[in-house]
């Protein structure tokens, strides 16, 4: 062999070797390649799958808003979805996975927790009222409810001292932002999320609709035209009860010593006569009386008024109340609702205290005020009576109590793989006006959403 044919074959297995060298690199490169694409494709179609799940949960949440919308009496279809894994659509395509969510509502709507707004008008008609009502909360004491107080009144008159530094003087629309003002030893086991636990008792959204528990437009008890306000009060309850209303209207409420104790003939009812006075309160049926003119001999005679807590009627207590109002307002705010609210809560309302707060708890745990919808009570009379409150009791916590509320929270869940994980969303309905609108939904992180399922069955404990 020559010179020339070994340097010959020296460059022949160079080229080989450098060109193996290429084809390895291309394949490494060509490998590389494939993977990235891999991962990227696991990325995009896990956010696909992320993105189907969460509008799976948003789906949930616009089905709350449809039941909602519906009159008390018709939400029962709400409870069918309690719970229950509901598929939204079932695809026919391989390509396309089908997707599910699942409701957790909280039985507890707003109206179960203390409203701010309430609390300070509460405290405009009775001082005192707003400080007393916070301390029945748990974990509260004295300085911090003082400091909330000074936070969200309008006033600069500090209840302790420094307690107008940097204060907002308004309610909040958030109550967390109430959260900064506790204290760390405030922060109990009941806490959710490491917030004081005397914060989930409190609300500054409670409202519900001023409508019957059928969906049909109350009688308003302060209206104007008498004879057409008589005529309604007939053809829904009683002549006894349309003929008191009115004449309360005529005359206002009366004083035993204001009447003759003679039973005089009364004097037809004259429509013509304008009203003098109109009903705070639906508790002003129970227990007054009105001197109406009549043939006696002081010319009036003293009118008990028909409605009594132990009394027995064609249509029950609670039905009558919940055909009217004094309200001319479609929506009401802040009232507690005693179906479901805790002890702790109604026993905050002027008027009540712990023991007839316990006696309310008692009486509708018996009646199963545990559902969500079509309670027992369509009034909040028909809890208290059944309780055994006072009648003048009643007369003085009546405004400010119910058996409903229209803003609701839920939890749901969407999912669009049978093994991936869910995806939780947090909702606030506000269903108080007929077209319920959203306040917020909110992502939850796998933690927050473990927190709040557990501080959900701890909430619900009260109403078992």
């Amino acid at each position: 062999m020559t010179r020339h044919d070994s340097t010959h074959l020296k460059r022949h297995g160079t080229v080989l070797v450098v060109v193996l060298v290429i084809v390895t690199l291309v394949s490494l490169a060509a490998f590389h390649f494939t993977m990235a694409m891999e991962s990227e494709h696991r990325a995009t179609r896990n956010a696909g799958d992320q993105i189907k799940a969460e509008q799976a949960a948003l789906s949930g949440i616009e089905v709350i808003a449809a039941c909602l919308e519906q009159p008390k009496s018709r939400r029962g279809q709400l409870m069918s979805f309690q719970g229950v894994e509901t598929k939204i659509w079932e695809s026919r395509s391989v390509d396309i996975e089908d997707c599910w969510f699942t409701l957790s509502v909280d039985e507890r709507s707003e109206s179960a927790r203390l409203n701010l707004y309430s609390l300070l008008e509460w405290d405009r008609r009775i001082s005192g009222s707003a400080i007393r009502g916070l301390l029945k909360l748990p974990s509260m004491d004295e300085r911090t409810a003082n400091r909330i107080l000074d936070w969200i009144d309008a006033d600069d008159a500090q209840r302790i001292p420094g307690g107008e530094v940097n204060a907002r003087n308004s309610v909040p629309l958030l109550t967390e932002e109430l959260s900064v003002l506790a204290d760390e030893s405030e922060v109990g086991p009941n806490a959710v999320r490491g917030e004081p636990a005397w914060l989930d008792y409190l609300t500054v959204v409670s409202a519900e609709r001023n409508e019957t528990f059928d969906g049909s437009p109350r009688i308003y008890l302060n209206q104007g035209d008498l004879k057409l306000l008589h005529q309604q009060l007939l053809d829904a309850i009683s002549i006894e009860f349309a003929d008191y209303v009115i004449r309360f209207r005529q005359y206002g409420n009366a004083d035993l010593l204001e009447a003759s104790e003679g039973e005089g003939e009364l004097l037809p009812i004259d429509f013509l006569v304008f009203p003098s006075r109109n009903f705070s309160s639906l508790g002003e049926l129970i227990g007054s009386s009105v001197a109406v003119p009549s043939t006696s001999d002081s010319g009036s005679t003293l009118v008990q008024s028909p409605i009594t807590l132990d009394g027995s009627y064609e249509l029950p207590l609670d039905q009558m109340f919940d055909l009217v109002t004094v309200k001319s307002e479609r929506r009401l705010s802040g009232r507690i609702d005693l179906a479901r609210a805790p002890l702790e809560v109604i026993a905050a309302v002027p008027g009540l205290d712990a023991q007839t707060a316990e006696q309310i708890v008692r009486v509708r745990g018996l009646f199963g005020q545990n559902r969500l919808v079509s309670p027992t009570y369509r009034h909040a009379i028909g809890i208290l009576s059944s309780a055994g409150i006072d009648p003048t009791i009643v007369s003085q916590v009546l405004d400010k109590v119910t058996v409903r509320g229209d803003v609701i929270k839920a939890q749901v869940k969407g999912r669009s793989h049978g093994n991936d994980p869910p995806m939780t969303c947090e909702g606030t309905e506000d269903a108080s006006d007929p077209k319920p609108r959203q306040l917020c939904a909110n992502r939850m992180s796998v933690e927050q959403a473990r927190r709040a399922d557990e501080a959900s069955r701890m909430n619900n404990v009260f109403v078992e």
